[in-house]
């Protein structure tokens, strides 16, 4: 690339050189070798090359007072220094039910009732939870109490549904808002 000064008539190119040696991204510096590149370009000039004397002025805006001149090259953060890290993300709460062991009782047919086997993962750690569970949109009378571990997990089996067809799924209400698991139609037996 080349810098054109204006002088009277004539016109001078300069040879600049440019480059890169790191790029940025939102994550910090990353290395990018990138080889320098010098254009070099003359145009012949009517006066004596002695006699031109070009001022180069850098840019600026409208209004910023008076040219000033940078000796200094620019500086850019050094990528190798600590970046600020960012806390890792915490997983999002999450249900997964699916159809269980066979089981009976005195609500609950024998042959079409099995219990509800439900997954819960990324809650908050140790806190006590009630699944409800939900079948062609009618609430049931057997909540399924939780306490998660250490790691906001735990398995909850202590509902059962006897609806061949019906649409089934599972809902925990949490500070953020409720957290629905998967929808799985109730088999037949």
């Amino acid at each position: 690339m080349a810098a054109v000064v204006a002088v009277g008539a004539a016109s001078v190119f300069w040879p600049v050189e440019w480059q890169v040696t790191r790029a940025f991204s939102p994550r910090g510096a990353v290395p990018l070798p990138v080889p320098s590149t010098t254009t070099t370009t003359t145009v012949p000039s009517t006066a004596p090359q002695s006699a031109v004397q070009p001022e180069v002025q850098p840019f600026r805006t409208a209004g910023a007072g008076p040219p000033t001149t940078t000796s200094a090259p620019a500086v850019l953060p050094d990528p190798t220094s600590a970046a600020p890290q960012l806390p890792p993300q915490a997983p999002q709460p999450r249900i997964v039910i699916a159809v269980g062991e066979p089981t009976s009782s005195s609500n609950c047919e024998r042959g079409k009732c099995f219990w509800i086997d439900a997954r819960l993962t990324g809650f908050a750690p140790n806190t006590r939870y009630d699944v409800i569970a939900m079948g062609n949109e009618r609430d049931f009378s057997e909540p399924c109490r939780s306490v998660t571990d250490a790691n906001g997990a735990d398995q909850c089996g202590d509902t059962r549904y006897d609806v061949p067809g019906a649409k089934v799924y599972v809902y925990v209400t949490t500070p953020q808002g409720k957290v629905f698991s998967n929808t799985i139609t109730w088999p037949s037996g």
